[in-house]
């Protein structure tokens, strides 16, 4: 079985599913390293035995090659810019394969940009590949420097097994965030449209999933609004916590935007597994929601900071349940078709 490399900064962050079915679903004899954007730990595979490579930043590159010529890495999956960065001299040095995956925040945010952009064109000269999640994505890449012949458009997919459709027509109107509590995810806006929305729907809800630094002020927000006995905060929950709240939703909410610090949207995951859901989308035209979400075909597009035009959409999936339900089997039938988690393994795998 073919020895690969997968280079992730965290080892479990909750958010980053898509990293965690990259070293579970991959069919390769997968080698975990993480820790930093230079990794200084190693796991093979999940479960496996876990062992520091080096601690010092300035010796870690050797002992990282090591572990790579011991253990004959033909391949390595690098996830995010940063990380890629870190290894492309490595992997240059060795003439090992790079294949930079991007995801978000990493193609879009100042600071990344500023910092770690300043290596992206040799990043982009020395990587076999470079994947991204959304059309919106190869679009900045391209301007960012990469060439258009290496850019990989591959969106993610999501385990239609664990998202199985549900007939929301039967769910009370409940609206519901999944995400984590930061500012690019327009959790702000969402309040105020929802506010706006109980002033004809006394009888909606609205559960948000996910935490983060801005939390605490959403808290007070939906107090100073008057609206908190009718939203819920649930904090984080794992993937089937999610799924249970997806499956008792009228609608998800994805009111992403461009963040003050530029921050972006790839393929936010909770469109994905709503949509597998039958759960109709409403979204903003922001990063890759748009290549998923159609207007009035899966879900409804309102256009960033449209706070009202959101509370309009929640309007009609309040008062209309087979509407809802109509468009989240829609969504389903896209899903099945498009965005499953088979398709989105295979086509990683065919690249690597």
């Amino acid at each position: 079985m073919k020895p690969i490399a997968v280079i992730s900064k965290n080892k479990n962050q909750y958010s980053e599913t898509f990293i965690h079915d990259h070293v579970q679903k991959l069919p390769f004899d997968v080698h975990f390293l993480y820790g930093d954007y230079l990794p200084h730990s190693v796991v093979h595979r999940w479960g496996g035995l876990e062992r520091e490579l080096e601690k010092k930043p300035e010796k870690r590159p050797g002992a990282i090659s090591k572990y790579f010529r011991k253990n004959r890495i033909e391949c390595v999956l690098a996830e995010y810019g940063p990380s890629g960065v870190e290894m492309s001299q490595i992997c240059s040095a060795m003439k090992i394969p790079l294949v930079v995956h991007f995801h978000g925040y990493d193609a879009f945010r100042n600071d990344i940009l500023s910092g770690y952009g300043a290596s992206y064109p040799e990043l982009f000269r020395c990587a076999s590949a470079i994947v991204a999640v959304s059309h919106d994505m190869v679009t900045t890449l391209t301007k960012l420097g990469a060439d258009r012949k290496k850019i990989q458009f591959i969106p993610y997919g999501v385990d239609t097994e664990i998202f199985r459709e549900v007939d929301c027509s039967r769910n009370p109107p409940t609206f519901l965030t999944v995400g984590r509590a930061v500012e690019k995810k327009g959790h702000a806006g969402i309040l105020l449209a929802f506010r706006r929305h109980l002033e004809t729907n006394p009888d909606s809800l609205l559960e948000m999933v996910g935490d983060g630094h801005l939390l605490p002020s959403l808290r007070m927000l939906a107090k100073t609004l008057g609206i908190n006995r009718q939203v819920v905060f649930h904090g984080r929950k794992n993937r089937r916590e999610v799924r249970e709240a997806i499956a008792g939703a009228r609608a998800l909410i994805q009111f992403s935007h461009v963040a003050p610090d530029n921050d972006s949207e790839g393929l936010p995951l909770a469109v994905l597994e709503a949509l597998s859901s039958a759960v109709p989308v409403i979204g903003s035209r922001h990063g890759g929601i748009p290549d998923v979400v159609g207007e009035g075909a899966n879900g409804y597009l309102v256009n960033e900071w449209d706070w009202q035009g959101l509370a309009g959409k929640m309007d009609l999936l309040a008062r209309d349940p087979r509407l809802a339900s109509h468009l989240g089997h829609r969504g389903a039938a896209l899903i099945r078709s498009r965005y499953t988690m088979e398709r989105y393994i295979s086509e990683l795998t065919n690249l690597i």
